[in-house]
């Protein structure tokens, strides 16, 4: 599943990011294969709020479109 197609706020395992531009700028953050974050839906395609670690980070929606996750829970 892409994140670009989360509908509500969940916990999700990110499985691959398949752009690199993108992968370097999620890990200066922490944020890689493997790891968990909570992740806020947007809007009409506007921006995703992935949180880690008591950060957070907004994404554009074609960025999460280049990002797989598995979503872990959802609330």
């Amino acid at each position: 599943m892409k994140l670009a197609e989360l509908k509500q706020r969940s916990e999700v395992e990110i499985v691959n990011i398949v752009d690199p531009r993108v992968r370097a700028l999620s890990f200066r953050f922490g944020i890689s294969a493997g790891s968990r974050v909570l992740c806020w839906p947007s809007i009409a395609q506007g921006p995703f709020i992935l949180e880690k670690n008591f950060q957070r980070l907004a994404l554009s929606y074609s960025l999460a479109q280049e990002i797989e996750v598995r979503v872990i829970k959802e609330e």
